[in-house]
């Protein structure tokens, strides 16, 4: 009985390890180099995993700073074949270290090597817009006025391999990147920048890695006259609206005084004194907040509206115009209004 039983144990480890020995388990992809922000792919490849191909789990060194950007990896079937993909970002300057990587499986556990690459260094030119990717289009852009010398540019991407959330086009002062959306290699994102009111074109490069080499975009500047006293009248108290609501009240003050000194009935001295009440708040000065540096301005009370501008500076004494939601409109120049969020308003 004891001998059957260790025949049977036997024949087991001898199937299980001719089973893995049908799998190999290897990097069929490793850049050849790399350069300081880049996202770049590594790629696994299983040979003969056949329908086993979801039962792996992957784990790299939690002991390195070095992880992908998605825990899980895109999975490419071919045949018994199957190709895991990560995408990495590289922070480094001099070298990058690809950690030891676990791969667990019913069948057993294998572990990947490290790797090590020297980080290549770009010669960008001047328009350089900081941008390493296998791909970028501009899938929309608009440009609107800004001030009285200066034009706002919004620039919707959609790029592969691109470390978008680094672009800063150095001449330019105002300028961010906001709604990026990442899914493994594709990533797209909307980029502003304020520009002076006399450029006809917006012109920068990025490092293209299939082609190795610099690429120009081109963004045509047509300015879009959009004045934001249409929506986002600076004080609410001088629109034709306000005026119009302020007349009427008025109006109304005058028509129930005229009943009062007829009738007698003092319920129309009540009326006229809660007309009054709000009529004096539509002329009662505007209330005062400061502003933290850095806070973002936004056309419009959401969070996916378009940024018009970035406190550069704690602001004292910002006239408050109104709220809605967790938004508080402001006039942080003259003439120039937008939406903060609240969270922004100093605390002391």
């Amino acid at each position: 009985m004891v001998k059957r039983v260790i025949f049977f144990i036997a024949a087991f480890i001898v199937f299980s390890t001719a089973l893995v020995a049908q799998i190999e388990y290897r990097y069929s992809y490793l850049p050849k180099k790399i350069y300081s922000n880049q996202i770049f792919p590594v790629t696994i490849l299983a040979m003969g995993i056949g329908e086993k191909s979801k039962e792996l789990y992957f784990k790299f060194d939690r002991d390195s700073s070095n992880q992908p950007l998605f825990e899980e990896p895109l999975i490419v079937q071919n045949n018994q074949d199957c190709f895991y993909t990560f995408y990495f970002k590289n922070n480094d300057e001099e070298e990058f270290k690809l950690p030891l990587l676990f791969i667990k499986s019913k069948e057993a556990d294998i572990i990947l090597d490290e790797n090590f690459f020297t980080v290549s260094k770009l010669q960008p030119p001047k328009d350089f817009m900081g941008v390493i990717a296998a791909d970028i289009k501009v899938t929309t852009y608009q440009a609107s006025t800004f001030d009285e010398t200066q034009n706002l540019i919004t620039v919707a991407f959609e790029a592969f391999e691109a470390n978008i959330e680094n672009i800063k086009i150095k001449k330019y002062q105002q300028q961010g990147i906001e709604n990026i959306k990442r899914e493994n290699s594709k990533v797209k994102a909307e980029y502003f920048v304020v520009v002076p009111s006399n450029l006809n074109e917006l012109n920068f490069t990025y490092y293209n890695t299939i082609k190795e080499q610099f690429v120009p975009i081109t963004v045509p500047i047509k300015v879009i006259e959009t004045k934001l006293t249409t929506q986002l009248e600076p004080n609410p108290k001088n629109d034709s609206f306000e005026e119009i609501k302020k007349m009427t009240i008025a109006g109304f003050i005058i028509f129930f005084a005229l009943m009062f000194l007829w009738k007698r009935d003092f319920l129309y001295l009540i009326v006229i004194a809660l007309l009054a009440i709000v009529l004096i708040r539509f002329y009662a000065p505007l209330k005062k907040i400061c502003i933290n540096e850095g806070t973002k301005v936004h056309i419009l009370p959401t969070q996916k509206s378009r940024i018009s501008y970035v406190i550069d500076h704690k602001m004292d004494k910002v006239t408050q115009l109104a709220t809605k939601d967790k938004y508080v409109k402001i006039e942080y120049k003259q003439d120039r209004v937008g939406w903060i969020d609240e969270e922004d308003i100093c605390k002391n």
